[in-house]
């Protein structure tokens, strides 16, 4: 009866701890379908590190890309990392690669953005499917330092691994217990022999791969997420490519997966008795060894698959990505993009993602236009509005406007450079450099037209030769087709190109002794010349304004100018 009753004692304990983990296991998903279902058409709130933009640039920096792509100069003068976090709504190492690598090569194909736009217009009105797939792919989740891209491009790399030390090991233990059933002395002995031999192998065996450890974990792990995903997403037109891809790859790399949960295991860190007990099971006959090994050697025959795999899993994530961010945005609308050499530009009311009040601007524009007026009036911030809506058009099918029509492009800016401290460059020489890719890419035999974005042409030199030599520059840009978006305060320049060039402004007002912008956007030159009223807002010395007035009407009535 003791017996039956300790018995009983420990069965009811066991129940009770299975019960316990259930419920701590179904909170856990409930919170994290919470989660999800909090954060569609949110925000997500996350810190990038340095780390974490390492990984996320893999892709990109390493993928062979056919067609056209950003340049840096181009993505950072568009702050197209700060666009991207706004845009990121994925849970996975291979959503956000993707997305990121996507951002960089505008497309000039209407096949591939019909087909972005048919998937996310599909997960935003799915809510129950979006939310499913939104689950597995958290599931999977992200890397820590090390891009999905590069674990599989490590994991082919590595050389096949030898299984000859680990048979030799446990061959030498399983004959030692036999040994030990006729003569206990030489039996002991060799298993201690055996054993030790067995655990330094082991280590310096274990040293060689284990950091291969968690890509392959990371791999099964993506492989069990595709499965599921394919499981669970019903049929449908918009997602069939999709899935019948995601299937043909899974099933083909379904074999690497076995055996991953030994991998887990043998990294997992833990007190239990259990752990102890299957810790020194694998340290003595290389469990987590040889399951690796095999896993590699058929990992390695499915590079194409591995990859297949990724991408796909990253087009279905970027989807709801563009998805989420549409609903996240109070005006948005899909493009209407024509292809042609001629490049044109009909948009209305756009605006700047960034912006937490935007003012909206349209404008219609089949030839390159000139922008003036003063510091801070919106000549800039309005680039950049049309610049990276025009990236958004070609990737994610996406504008932040009322309506917008306009030809494909290949975009090119130059616009946010500073002096190169290490190369020993002054700011005149980076901006020349610049502006000479830009030439150059006008000067390419190309059936996309050019759209390019320049603020304060040659800003770096002094005033006669900047107004010669960016005259003659932006010339020849709008000779080669060029559309170009030009921002400068050399007024002399709208006289100088007004055979080529549209001329629109942007203009402030001085009320009650505060500048007052309305960042409207204006046809024709800016008239105004306020910037030294502005001194007098900003607290100068009346001194220096009477002078300054002085001297600037002098010069504008003789050409000549005196102190």
């Amino acid at each position: 009866m003791e017996h039956y009753e300790i018995g009983l004692v420990i069965a009811a304990a066991v129940i009770l701890l299975a019960v316990q983990w259930w419920r701590l296991a179904r909170k856990q998903r409930q919170r994290i379908r919470d989660r999800i279902h909090n954060s569609w058409g949110n925000l997500l709130e996350r810190e990038y590190t340095e780390a974490d933009w390492n990984r996320i640039c893999y892709h990109c920096e390493h993928s062979k890309t056919e067609g056209f792509e950003l340049d840096a100069i181009t993505w950072n003068d568009l702050e197209m990392n700060r666009v991207f976090e706004q845009l990121n709504h994925c849970w996975s190492s291979a959503g956000e690669e993707y997305l990121y690598d996507l951002l960089h090569c505008p497309t000039m194909q209407s096949a591939d953005l019909k087909k972005r736009e048919a998937l996310a217009a599909y997960f935003a009105a799915q809510s129950e499917v979006r939310e499913t797939l939104e689950y597995e792919l958290y599931g999977i989740g992200r890397t820590k330092n090390i891009s999905v891209y590069e674990y599989l491009d490590r994991l082919m790399a590595l050389p096949k691994q030898s299984n000859l030390i680990h048979v030799i090991c446990i061959a030498w233990i399983v004959g030692s217990i036999v040994v030990f059933a006729f003569d206990t002395s030489a039996g002991t002995l060799s298993i201690v022999l055996a054993a030790a031999f067995s655990m330094m192998s082991y280590y310096r065996e274990k040293a060689k791969i284990e950091a291969y450890f968690q890509c392959m974990e990371y791999l099964a792990r993506m492989i069990r997420g595709g499965e599921r995903i394919v499981e669970k997403l019903p049929e449908a037109p918009e997602t069939e490519e999709a899935v019948q891809k995601l299937k043909e790859t899974t099933e083909k790399l379904k074999p690497i997966r076995k055996g991953a949960g030994f991998l887990s295991q043998s990294t997992a860190s833990g007190g239990n008795p259990f752990q102890i007990v299957l810790d020194y099971v694998m340290i003595l006959f290389h469990v987590d060894l040889l399951k690796f090994n095999g896993m590699l050697r058929r990992a390695q025959g499915c590079e194409a698959d591995g990859f297949g795999m990724l991408d796909t899993l990253g087009e279905l994530e970027t989807a709801l990505s563009i998805a989420s961010y549409r609903n996240m945005m109070l005006l948005v609308c899909t493009p209407d993009l024509k292809a042609g050499k001629d490049g044109f530009l009909e948009i209305e009311n756009v605006w700047h993602p960034m912006l937490r009040e935007p003012v909206p601007n349209s404008i219609t524009a089949d030839h390159s236009v000139l922008l003036t007026g003063s510091n801070a009036s919106g000549k800039s911030t309005f680039l950049k509005t049309i610049a990276v809506n025009a990236v958004l058009a070609q990737t994610i099918y996406t504008v932040l406007a009322k309506s917008w029509s306009s030809s494909y492009f290949r975009v090119y800016s130059s616009m946010a450079l500073r002096d190169s401290i290490e190369n020993g460059e002054s700011y005149y020489i980076v901006e020349i450099k610049s502006l000479k890719r830009i030439l150059a890419a006008a000067e390419q035999e190309n059936e996309t037209p050019l759209l390019c974005f320049i603020d304060e042409v040659l800003r770096g030199t002094n005033t006669v030769e900047r107004i010669a030599a960016s005259s003659q520059i932006l010339h020849t840009l709008a000779k080669k087709k060029a559309l170009v978006f030009a921002a400068t305060h050399d007024i002399e320049l709208t006289e100088l190109l007004e055979q080529e060039y549209a001329n629109y402004h942007f203009e402030e007002e001085i009320q009650d002794g505060d500048v007052q912008f309305s960042y409207l956007l204006k046809q024709g030159k800016a008239t105004t010349r306020n910037a030294i009223r502005l001194l007098s807002v900003m607290g100068y010395g009346e001194n220096v304004i009477q002078a300054a007035d002085a001297s600037a009407a002098h010069f504008l009535e003789t050409g000549e100018w005196r102190m």
